[in-house]
């Protein structure tokens, strides 16, 4: 194990997503103290820790939609916004994703599935950490019914996989592929790259 990733932890008003003090860690879970020495001691052992948080979610949106309108602005003007010269989190490395247990799953989102492969490259190449969705990489759909987040997360099978004539293999092993390039190229973590790249784009 290389990392610990963890849920909300911060003071929150019920469920952890609902923050309302990123400064303090939830009295419920334990102190800003015990996050501190639970921090030191898996950076001791080589492990890293990731806090879970809701603020980008502008970017998860910024993803799909970019691609259902066919206009890149909206993800050029949130990276900008972000990640741009007075940037709100520029020189941080925050979680990244494209779709999770709390929302419809990328395959049910994208209105066509040959999108999927150029927003995953997008969503590694953005600054930050990216994060696969279990199942998203073979293109598994799945939409939440009435504030139930089951669907998206029930186990699925090979003919949930959208598109299944592209194949397993080659769908599966492009994420792959993205990690090493993304680990081993400084340059696709640095925003001015990523902005100059979706410019040209555009």
């Amino acid at each position: 194990m290389t990392a610990l990733y963890l849920g909300p932890v911060f003071e929150s008003r019920s469920h952890g997503y609902d923050t309302r003090d990123y400064r303090q860690v939830d009295r419920r879970l334990g102190s800003n103290v015990d996050l501190a020495r639970l921090s030191e001691a898996l950076h001791a052992a080589g492990i890293r820790l990731g806090l879970d948080s809701v603020i980008k979610y502008e970017a998860w949106k910024g993803l799909w939609s970019s691609h259902n309108a066919g206009n890149y602005f909206e993800m050029a003007w949130t990276l900008r916004r972000q990640f741009g010269e007075a940037g709100l989190y520029r020189g941080k490395r925050l979680y990244a994703f494209a779709d999770n247990h709390d929302v419809d799953r990328l395959a049910s989102t994208l209105r066509d599935p040959a999108h999927l492969y150029p927003l995953s490259i997008l969503l590694y190449a953005m600054p930050g950490i990216p994060s696969i969705y279990y199942g998203s990489e073979w293109g598994i759909g799945g939409r939440k019914a009435e504030g139930d987040d089951s669907p998206p997360r029930r186990r699925r099978s090979a003919e949930h996989v959208r598109d299944p004539a592209e194949g397993h293999e080659e769908r599966g092993g492009r994420h792959p592929v993205a990690t090493k390039a993304q680990r081993s190229q400084s340059a696709a973590r640095d925003s001015e790259c990523v902005l100059t790249k979706l410019a040209a784009v555009v």
